[in-house]
């Protein structure tokens, strides 16, 4: 059962995780459009904007490891007491 439960959390969280990626990815996309319209493809606005999302992403893959390995380390722990 608990094995059933834990399953099911690791699954919405890597579900939500992954939405939110591709959100953060769509509105990264349509943001470069809108720097490249404006600034008439300006180079270091297009590096700036795509090094922007980079950093945003890994941040929050980051995070999640990190939740993710604190909720395996807190759900072992719990389950030999």
């Amino acid at each position: 059962m608990v094995v059933v439960l834990l399953l099911v959390i690791v699954v919405v969280v890597v579900f939500v995780v992954v939405v939110f990626l591709i959100v953060v990815i769509v509105f990264a996309i349509f943001f470069v459009f809108f720097v490249v319209s404006v600034f008439f493809i300006s180079a270091v606005a297009l590096v700036a904007v795509l090094l922007t999302v980079f950093v945003i992403l890994f941040v929050v893959f980051f995070i999640f490891v990190v939740v993710l390995v604190v909720f395996l380390v807190v759900t072992t722990t719990r389950s030999r007491w």
